[in-house]
């Protein structure tokens, strides 16, 4: 049967096009300013043609003085409009500057080091450029070049550009070499029902391959399946052969591959394979199949170094055990290298491999954090002050990166023994950096006192940043006592409110023992000048004035005593409720919003409590975006204390107390008379800013308990736990714009079972306003039981704050996304994505689990 030409084939792009598209306009985007270095004019048309009315182009081929000028005036509109979407050229007929005294000679190389240059590097010279854009012609481009060094457009447009394979054209409907083979590797729907419906074009295919890749198929059956499968195993052996940078074991020494001229086109197909969304799950299955049958993992497995491209699942396996012995080495660099390799790869996709990468990306990150903060310290041990200062600034993102990496640690289910001894030196690095400014903190404690003189106490912030704004007529305001919210929680969740109104965050100083029903009474109403500890029997009972606050029923009658109707107070988890609003009369000018849920759940199960701190930090979202709605101006935001963590507990985090009469607070506290000794501290009640019956305070000096097996702590004194965060937002009224955004979450072409508890899935983000210039979006994603119970949340790392749990896609791409299910649950459930702020959902799957046993 002859074939024709009635399926429609794409013309391939020109050089001239591939150049503007794929090469200037992404850096003319990304920098907003380009200048092009052409001393051949061969980009000199092309650049003139980019002119628009976003895009100025400013031509120095006439003179470099006025082009200057020109390009300096451009430059200055461009600054004076935030966000906007023009962009400047400047086309400079020279060579680039080759060096720093070029540049200053050079009119125009200060447009280069604000926005981009091109060429910048040997990738932007003009061959390797046509080798990028017909990597597939790659033999003719290199002869082209060896005749000629300064070949013209049409000269490369008219490489491969023949009739050659007109029947594999006809019927795949592409047009390259490359995508020829592609398209027979892995065809879509149509393209497969057109390969088997035709035969004419096998001798086509059989020469194609033989031509370009060297190497002639051998199996006898002349069908599209029996090629298909051969040319998979050719040039995925071919790429691991390429790329390895040792000979190949003998068992694999006569296996055919492609010969070394077509070792680019070998990567560049592979590399679309992997890199294509709708084929990277074939590619998948295709890799594990041909490494199973060729048994690659066995042969292969004395290879230490199996080069840069993991074409196989086994060689991501080696990569994991390399990165692991750049850490051992403290070879951070090198580490880094192979993290952000591993980030692109294929295999990163499958949930357990993902996991283990996002644990050691949170070790590097933590021992980077420690040794620059430890280089650091030195500066800020001077006084109190200074040592403040530092953690606010600086030493909190160690902590948030240890709670992070804490997080990573207990979220996987089944630990490669062999990222062991990384964790513990993790663990170790971090707890030495601890300790080091814990020592600093306590001398400062037993010299300067508590709280610092002349900042934020947290006595002080109801009657400074609540009373305030109650004293005006009608002004509504929310306050949320948080039970265990850390100085680093704190910034994470400012930073969440940003698009809530105006917020501000500010340092404040817990009350020592930070405990909480001392710390919470110092955020009532009065707590600077009233509050005090009385001796009640064996209890130590904090006072106000002669009331007795033993709990939060005293705690909410204190402040209903102070005023009256206007008040009323609520759980967090009622806030969020759809029907809250019907609860509260519109006389309420303070409504106390409370949730000790953080610090209970860490305090009765740690592996438990430390990943779903997420959940009140997404809960007090919701709850803002409520409470705006319903009217009120103002929300702040406060803590009774922070908190420590060591999960791995030994003999020496355990302390014995001083000598002397003590009534011991949580473990990490005293209160009562006794001597200080090399393991504690015992200083006066006043000098801690206590009032009341006791006449000293005592505590550990390293951040250690009184009782042994403590994995999260606090009652102490240490900067975790008496550094805290007092966040105020000024609720914005206007009326919020409509999203412009639509997301979409697919799983595995469709499937509507899971096999595994770390099912992958991806999440796209598409912009349905053109003209939109927010670059990032958030979102939640939760697996939801038909009972309405979660199974199922967002394994921490990459696009998801360990924080809050959103996560984060930047419009118009798309993200890999691991969701760890419940290890109970099995059935039916639904992945729901969610806007953070109203939980309206944006997209969702209905599944159900088909676990292999």
């Amino acid at each position: 049967m002859a074939l024709t030409s009635k399926y429609t084939t794409k013309r391939p792009m020109k050089i001239k096009d591939y150049i503007r598209d794929e090469i200037l306009m992404p850096r003319l985007q990304k920098h907003e300013v380009l200048a092009v270095y052409d001393a051949e004019r061969r980009y000199h048309d092309l650049c003139r043609e980019m002119a628009s009315d976003l895009i100025t182009v400013v031509d120095a081929s006439a003179g470099s003085i006025p082009a200057r000028e020109a390009a300096i005036k451009a430059l200055q509109d461009l600054g004076k409009r935030t966000g906007s979407k023009k962009r400047l050229l400047v086309y400079v007929p020279t060579m680039p500057p080759a060096s720093n005294q070029d540049k200053m000679t050079d009119p125009f190389s200060v447009f280069g080091e604000i926005g981009d240059s091109f060429p910048r590097t040997a990738g932007d010279q003009f061959d390797q450029l046509c080798l990028r854009a017909k990597a597939d012609q790659a033999t003719e481009i290199r002869k082209v070049f060896a005749e000629n060094t300064n070949p013209s457009f049409e000269l490369i447009d008219s490489i491969g550009s023949g009739g050659g394979w007109p029947a594999l054209r006809a019927v795949l409907g592409v047009e390259s070499t490359r995508e020829i083979i592609v398209a027979l590797l892995a065809p879509t729907k149509a393209q497969q029902q057109r390969l088997e419906a035709e035969n004419s074009w096998i001798s086509e295919a059989m020469e194609l391959i033989r031509r370009n890749f060297g190497v002639e198929i051998k199996t006898k059956i002349k069908e599209h399946a029996s090629i298909r499968q051969e040319l998979w195993r050719t040039l995925l052996f071919s790429e691991f052969a390429f790329d390895l940078p040792v000979a190949l074991p003998p068992a694999l020494a006569s296996v055919p591959k492609a010969s070394a001229e077509a070792r680019q086109l070998v990567y560049s197909v592979c590399e679309c394979l992997r890199n294509t969304n709708t084929i990277q799950p074939t590619y998948i299955d295709m890799a594990q199949q041909v490494e199973d049958e060729m048994n690659l993992r066995s042969i292969c497995g004395g290879i230490v170094d199996l080069g840069i491209r993991d074409t196989f699942p086994f060689e991501e396996r080696s990569f994991f055990t390399q990165c692991l012995a750049s850490i051992d080495r403290d070879d951070v660099d090198e580490c880094r290298a192979i993290l952000a390799r591993s980030t692109c790869s294929v295999w990163s996709g499958l949930g357990e491999s993902q996991m283990q990468w996002s644990i050691v990306g949170s070790i590097v990150s933590l021992i980077e954090a420690c040794g620059d903060a430890e280089r650091e310290l030195p500066r800020y041990v001077a006084s109190q002050d200074k040592l403040l200062f530092f953690y606010v600034n600086q030493f909190y993102k160690v902590d948030l990166l240890h709670r992070e990496f804490e997080h990573a640690v207990f979220a996987i289910f089944d630990l490669d023994p062999k990222l062991q001894p990384a964790i513990d030196q993790a663990r170790r690095v971090y707890l030495e950096l601890a300790s080091k400014v814990q020592k600093v903190f306590i001398k400062h404690l037993e010299t300067a006192g508590w709280p610092p003189s002349g900042m934020l106490s947290s006595t002080e912030i109801f009657d400074k940043a609540v009373a305030p704004a109650l004293s005006e007529s009608g002004r509504r305001v929310a306050y949320f006592l948080i039970d265990a919210l850390r100085y680093e929680l704190g910034v994470e969740l400012e930073k969440e409110l940003a698009g809530e109104g105006q917020t501000n965050l500010q340092a404040a100083f817990s009350v020592i023992p930070t405990v909480t029903p001392i710390g919470m009474t110092s955020l009532l109403p009065g707590a600077q000048a009233e509050l005090r500890l009385a001796k009640k029997g064996p209890d130590v009972v904090p006072m106000l004035g002669d009331k007795e606050i033993k709990n939060v029923t005293h705690r909410m009658e204190w402040i209903k005593g102070k005023y009256g109707q206007r008040f009323r107070e609520t759980k967090l988890t009622e806030v969020i409720k759809s029907n809250f609003h019907e609860t509260i009369d519109d006389s309420v000018e303070l409504l106390v919003v409370r949730s000790s849920s953080m610090d209970g759940r860490m305090e009765t199960d740690y592996e438990f409590g430390l990943p779903s701190m997420v959940k009140d930090l997404q809960r007090i979202r919701v709850a803002l975006r409520r409470l705006r709605d319903m009217g009120f101006q103002l929300a702040v935001i406060a803590t009774d204390h922070g908190f420590c963590i060591n999960p791995t507990p030994n003999a020496g985090d355990t302390c014995n107390k001083p000598s002397g009469t003590w009534k011991t607070l949580h473990d990490r506290c005293l209160l009562g008379d006794g001597t200080a000794d090399v393991h504690n501290w015992v200083l006066s009640a006043e000098h801690m800013g206590l009032k009341g019956e006791y006449s000293q305070v005592a505590g550990p000096r390293g951040l250690a308990s009184y009782s042994a097996g403590n994995q999260y702590f606090h009652g102490g004194a240490s900067l975790q736990e008496a550094v805290v965060p007092m966040i105020s937002v000024k609720l914005s009224q206007e009326p919020q714009e409509a999203e412009n955004i639509k997301f979409q979450l697919s799983y595995k072409r469709g499937s509507t079972r899971i096999t595994t508890k770390l099912p992958v899935f991806e999440l796209s983000a598409t912009l349905t306003d053109l003209f939109s210039t927010q670059p990032m979006y958030d979102v939640l994603i939760q697996a939801v039981a038909p009972d309405g119970s979660i199974v199922g949340e967002p394994k921490s790392g990459g696009p998801v704050n360990a924080a809050t749990g959103t996560v984060s896609v930047e419009a118009g791409s798309s993200q890999k996304v691991t969701i760890k299910m419940s290890m109970q649950y099995e059935g039916k459930f639904t992945v729901k994505v969610l806007n953070p702020n109203t939980l309206t959902v944006h997209d969702q799957l209905e599944l159900e689990t088909d676990y292999l046993v």
